[in-house]
């Protein structure tokens, strides 16, 4: 096990846990001008996770042979077994609330195209039932331009060049003002993050400069800062996007590895992230519901709220992770 990218996975969890509380304290708690904004970067969790999804990936099927169908077909079944079992669970668990409770979302989620584009995860211009599901669209699209580079394997990087230099083109260099949801999903400047981390994954094992960790998470600040009190954070999903790319350079280093190796809790954050994020925002909304219904907020410092957003979170989402997604994963690979 790479002991650093497990530790990277939970401080992007955390990140995104923290960004959802942020956002439920000031809607529910407090004002706008509170400290809590100082977690207002924490969305860019989402950014290092886009750029860990691409290293990971490179990384493990870096030695894939290539032009042989059935290894692309294992390459899919192994993304879906890992994306959708999980996701349905939490799914199915919490789609009969939009239906029983009217008021908890607008008409649209109770719609049948709501339901199946959610089911699907296709891609769409609106909120999926589960709110962090825009993002797996994302990694969907990222799954399937690899397997077709997986397919071509000689001409993998050409592939995935091609692909960046699309988005380039359509972000920055001659901008389309198009009205088109489908090709802005193509072409949005979140596909390029994992076109980041599969060129650090490339580069990484051949990089022994060891202060890129020290010089990537020292601009990744410097951004989060500029985010947090100056610019607005779609203009930073790129800088977000390099300085977590240049972080994991350094991702093989065995001095790294046997340090964060020590940080047993941040491993076992890290191993459950993806449950943890798939359902943390639906413990942090009902925490807020039962605090308000039963007016609690009076009697609950707002930093005792904030840390059990976040406690509870962390909490359910390993829960889940070891009592469910990983007994069905283990059950579906076996298939």
């Amino acid at each position: 096990m790479i002991y650093t990218l497990q530790i990277y996975r939970a401080m992007a969890t955390i990140l995104v846990v923290l960004y959802h509380s942020y956002l439920m304290m000031n809607n529910y708690y407090i004002d706008k001008s509170s400290v809590y904004n100082i977690f207002k970067f924490g969305h860019s969790g989402v950014e290092l996770f886009f750029v860990l999804s691409g290293f990971i990936i490179y990384f493990i099927h870096r030695n894939d042979e290539s032009h042989y169908l059935n290894t692309v077909l294992v390459f899919m079944k192994k993304r879906i077994v890992r994306i959708f079992p999980a996701y349905w669970v939490v799914l199915f668990t919490f789609l009969p609330i939009y239906f029983l409770f009217p008021s908890f979302g607008d008409e649209y989620y109770r719609t049948l195209t709501s339901v199946l584009h959610s089911i699907l995860l296709f891609p769409q211009d609106n909120h999926y039932h589960v709110t962090v599901a825009w993002t797996l669209s994302h990694e969907l699209l990222f799954y399937f331009i690899f397997s077709v580079s997986l397919f071509f394997r000689n001409n993998l990087f050409y592939i995935m060049f091609f692909w960046g230099l699309l988005i380039v083109t359509f972000n920055y260099l001659i901008p389309f003002n198009v009205e088109s949801f489908y090709l802005n999903f193509l072409f949005s400047e979140y596909n390029l993050l994992f076109l980041f981390g599969v060129l650090s994954s490339y580069l990484s094992k051949n990089i022994k400069y060891k202060y890129f960790f020290i010089f990537g998470l020292l601009s990744y600040f410097i951004v989060s800062y500029l985010d947090n009190y100056i610019l607005d954070k779609d203009d930073l999903i790129v800088l977000y996007g390099l300085s977590a790319s240049v972080v994991l350079l350094n991702a093989h280093s065995d001095k790294l590895n046997l340090s964060l190796s020590k940080c047993r809790l941040l491993v076992v954050i890290g191993n459950a992230s993806y449950s943890i994020y798939l359902l943390h925002y639906f413990i942090i909304s009902f925490i807020s519901k039962v605090i308000k219904y039963y007016s609690l907020q009076g009697y609950l410092f707002n930093e005792v709220i904030f840390i059990v957003f976040l406690l509870f979170s962390l909490f359910f989402g390993v829960l889940f992770h070891y009592v469910i997604e990983l007994k069905l994963i283990k059950i579906l690979n076996k298939k």
